[in-house]
């Protein structure tokens, strides 16, 4: 079973958001789906009669905006490394103490509200260093679409003291990073997505749940647009009604992400793999993304190097956080029979020490894995065998064996 976390932002304290929200709320919660408000705290002071309401019947959460780029010095000159560590030393001063302003205004109306997630667009590691000196234990705002964030692992991550996009190491005390929307997978990998909101989530979900039987854990992040989806509680509430009676067939777990990021905190100490399958047959579409604790993979149906590759153990600098690295290079990939075993043979340059992996398209379901090659082999259901390399610099030098 995955869990199903839905997030309605609110940013403005504007009356006819609000009420569309309240409009999209009302359905979620006639199916017994609680909500998790994404709320500045003068929004929360606008909204506090609701939310307190909401809290005590559908079990409703909060978690803090904060906008950092009104924060950052529009003049910083990033070529000068002394305003770049004075800019530093500002933000590492400044942050905590607004972080908690912040989480007092929203418990002042919300007393409930623990206040231990926060939602934000730009991310750096002062950010990071402010948010664990004030007890925060999560950061919701990871969009896979948008440059740096697409670095980033696709599902819920353990954050690097020194990069946002990173999970290696973990840092001290634990911080989980959450996806601002799963329904993002339409955007990276349908090339003709329909217009329907609905039907798009949905289609998501589907990849999530096929993807259900090979990870330890998975939960469906799904923003709700608050103006969109009141548009749609009142003028297509039927859609709407069809759409959350297709949550609740999948057997889906509800939960808020506060209650989700508690869970993943409680169960690991480094982030544990995920592989996420992305076939649809009819639109020809077939990859598959993987992620650890130090790399991050994707890959095209039928080859065996990954399209698009991240180094988690290599970072551009304290400054930014963001990563950079050279992608090793797949220079040979042959696969043969002898008698009733299957023999993987391949050649991979590095520059440096580096995790890597290597994709076997097919369905190994009824084979056993004789000879790994020193790699850590995955199953990944009909789709493929995946194998996890960590390459030293020069010729890498890989040879895996099946047997039926």
């Amino acid at each position: 079973m995955i869990g199903y976390s839905a997030i309605i932002p609110l940013n403005e304290p504007k009356a006819e958001l609000i009420r569309a929200a309240a409009r999209a709320a009302r359905a979620f919660h006639s199916h017994g789906i609680p909500l998790t408000w994404a709320v500045t705290p003068q929004v929360c002071q606008l909204m506090a009669d609701r939310l307190n309401r909401w809290r005590d019947r559908f079990g409703d959460d909060l978690i803090m905006l904060f906008d950092l780029k009104p924060h950052l010095s529009p003049e910083l000159d990033r070529a000068d490394p002394r305003a770049v560590a004075e800019e530093s030393v500002r933000l590492r001063e400044t942050l905590p103490k607004l972080l908690e302003e912040g989480r007092e205004g929203i418990k002042r109306v919300a007393p409930w509200a623990e206040v231990r997630v926060l939602g934000a667009d730009l991310k750096r590691p002062e950010l990071l260093y402010a948010m664990r000196e004030t007890g925060f234990s999560g950061l919701w705002g990871y969009d896979p679409s948008t440059d740096p964030d697409s670095k980033a692992p696709l599902g819920f991550f353990l954050i690097s003291d020194d990069s946002p996009w990173s999970p290696h190491p973990p840092g001290d005390p634990p911080l989980v990073g959450a996806p601002r929307s799963c329904f993002k997978l339409n955007d990276l990998f349908r090339p003709s997505p329909p217009l329907d909101p609905l039907s798009k989530a949905l289609w998501a979900i589907d990849r999530y749940l096929e993807s259900s039987n090979w990870n330890e854990t998975l939960c469906f992040v799904h923003e709700i647009d608050p103006e969109e989806y009141g548009e749609i509680a009142s003028e297509y509430g039927e859609d709407l009604e069809a759409f959350l009676d297709g949550l609740s067939e999948r057997g889906l777990r509800f939960t808020t992400l506060t209650g989700e990021i508690d869970d993943f905190l409680g169960r690991f100490e480094t982030t544990p793999p995920f592989a996420l399958s992305v076939r649809d047959d009819d639109e020809g579409i077939r990859f598959l993304v993987y992620f650890d604790d130090s790399c991050k993979l994707t890959f095209r149906f039928d080859e065996p190097a990954p399209i698009d590759y991240v180094n988690y153990r290599t970072r551009l600098g304290r400054a930014t956080g963001e990563l950079i690295h050279e992608t090793p290079r797949l220079k040979k990939f042959v696969t043969g029979r002898e008698g009733e075993k299957l023999i993987v043979l391949a050649e991979v340059e590095s520059r440096s020490a580096s995790p890597y992996g290597l994709a076997l398209w097919g369905d190994f379901r009824g084979f056993r894995l004789i000879d790994t090659g020193g790699s850590r082999a995955m199953r990944i259901g009909r789709e493929m065998m995946l194998f996890r390399l960590e390459l030293e610099p020069g010729i890498n030098r890989f040879r895996a064996v099946l047997a039926v």
